[in-house]
This record gives structure tokens, C-alpha cells and sequence, in this order.
């Protein structure tokens, strides 16, 4: 299915571009994500990589082109001074001496935490290991200043995740930095499971178990009372849904539970309760675990 998506990705992209050299496939094709192979070098953690693709077939490359970066059946996500105006991301290529850490900590804060099937099933194409990434907001009429960048942990390009941390301050990353990394990736995988549009098979639906708990639309009674974590999503299943994965994935179950916590409400735990049986049933993964870790 990846590869399919990235077929017809390019073939698109080519159509736009006819000024392009053409991709030519060879000998070992099912390899090729573009004009990229596996291994990318010859280091230690080039064979993790290759184990991460044998069982993903997602690419993890820390040697890549701003075209891979900006590519984009629809937009160009890499941020420019020849468009000051637009929203986009800047990067720095990894420092190759700390790829091999970068992969653990994508490892132990992210990928080990889903079965494989599961990440097969929905990760993208590649993930695209950074040096340094930045988020800039659009309207500069001048050339921001350093201040001005956000610095961000990862972002989802057209069938790619960007992910931080490839340089040396990995060496001195603190908890709080590893549990924001995690929390971020995870968001960052279950937003994609549950697109605007659902793509087909796959993406996953919500359960109508959970969406049957509360009543929406716009003169629904968006308070926690009435099972709703967030007000302003009461018109929005999907929005309320991702709240709840927001909201597991970030928090310790103590904190949920405390006196002053969320699942004091009845309706918010039985939709708790909902969501977390959903995904151990469904994919054997266990959300409140994740939360846990922040503990």
C-alpha cells in the first residue's frame, strides 16, 4: 500500500514537473522510496534502520534533499525567503554521530510503543531524521530573526513524518524533553489514523459506541458534564475523539483520576473507558500506558 501511495505520488509530481529527471527503478526496486536505498552508510545503526523497514516498510533516512522535504502533491512544507508570506519548516540534515541515539529515542519513546502490524499499517512512507527543525509562521516581509523560529519535536509532510533531535544536545535531553517527544509523536500518528476525510482501509473509524455517549451539534452542552473535553469541539466526533487520545497519551492515570481529574465526570470515564478497551481489543495497544510514562 506505501508503495502504491508513493507511485501514484510521483507520477503526479512528475506530471507537474516535466522539466524532471525521470526515477528509474533497478535490480532491488522494492528498496527504492525515490531515489533512495537502504543502507544509507555503513554505520551501526544502519542495520537497525534496515530492521525498522524489513518490519514497517517505512524508511527511517538521515540522508535526504530539500525536495524530499518540501514535496507535496499540494503544498510546499519547506519554508524559504522566496515565501516570507506562507507558513513552513526549516531543517538542518542530521549530525550522523547521533543518528544512532536519535533512532533509540525514536524507538523507545515512540515505535516500541505499537505493534508492528499496527505501524505498518499506518506509518508513512518515511520518516525523515533532522538535525534541527523549525516551525515559521507566514507573514514576514523581512527575514525573521532566530527568535522567531519555533522550534518543534516533528511534523507529518505528504506520507513523511520530520522528526528533531538528530544533533549533540541529544546527549543531555532531559525527561521532560523525552516525555514531550513522546507525546508529540504519538498525537502526531493517531491525528493521521483519523484523517478529516477517511482514506478507506487505511485509516480507522470511530466507534459508534463512544460517538452514541454524548449529543453533538452546535446547541449541544459542551461541558464535561456532558462528556465533552473540549467545548468547542461538541459539534465534531472526530475532534472529540482526539481529544480523548489527547488526553490518555499525555496524562498519568492518577492525575485522570484524581479528585479534581477528568474521569470524575461519569460521562467522560465512560467514554474513557470506551476509547481504552477500543484500542486493546482492537489493535492490542494500551493507551493509558503511554500516559503513564510521564508519570
Amino acid at each position: 500500500m506505501k508503495q502504491m501511495i508513493l507511485c501514484v505520488g510521483l507520477l503526479l509530481a512528475l506530471t507537474a514537473c516535466g522539466n524532471e529527471d525521470p526515477i528509474n527503478p533497478d535490480n532491488n526496486s522494492e528498496k527504492i522510496v525515490g531515489p533512495h536505498t537502504l543502507p544509507q552508510g555503513t554505520h551501526p545503526y544502519d542495520k537497525i534502520i534496515q530492521e525498522v523497514y524489513s518490519k514497517t516498510s517505512t524508511f527511517l533516512l538521515y540522508k535526504f534533499t530539500d525536495t524530499d522535504f518540501a514535496w507535496g502533491v499540494t503544498q510546499n512544507f519547506l519554508w524559504s525567503k522566496d515565501r516570507m508570506k506562507d507558513e513552513g519548516y526549516l531543517y538542518e540534515l542530521p549530525d550522523e554521530r547521533y543518528v544512532g541515539k536519535q533512532v533509540e529515542l525514536l524507538e523507545t519513546q515512540f515505535l516500541n510503543l505499537f505493534p508492528t502490524e499496527f505501524l505498518k499499517k499506518h506509518l508513512p512512507l518515511r520518516i525523515l531524521l533532522c538535525g534541527k527543525l523549525y516551525y515559521l509562521e507566514g507573514g514576514y516581509t523581512e527575514m525573521p530573526a532566530e527568535t522567531d523560529y519555533k522550534r518543534i519535536n516533528a511534523f507529518e509532510g505528504y506520507e513523511y513524518f520530520a522528526v528533531n533531535w538528530g544533533n549533540g544536545e541529544l546527549s543531555q535531553i532531559t525527561k521532560e524533553q523525552k516525555d514531550q517527544f513522546r507525546k508529540d509523536m504519538c498525537l502526531l500518528f493517531l491525528r493521521r489514523i483519523y484523517p478529516y476525510i477517511n482514506k478507506g482501509t487505511t485509516r480507522e473509524v470511530i466507534p459508534e459506541a463512544f460517538i452514541s455517549v454524548s449529543a453533538y451539534g452546535p446547541k449541544a452542552d459542551g461541558s464535561l458534564k456532558e462528556g465533552f473535553l473540549d467545548a468547542s469541539h461538541k459539534s465534531s466526533e472526530r475532534e472529540d475523539w482526539f481529544d480523548y487520545l489527547q488526553a490518555i497519551v499525555s496524562t498519568p492515570l492518577t492525575k485522570l483520576e484524581a479528585s479534581d481529574g477528568i474521569l470524575t465526570h461519569e460521562l467522560v470515564r465512560r467514554k474513557y473507558d470506551i476509547v481504552i478497551r477500543y484500542f486493546k481489543e482492537q489493535f492490542n495497544v494500551d493507551l493509558q500506558n503511554i500516559g503513564n510514562m510521564s508519570e
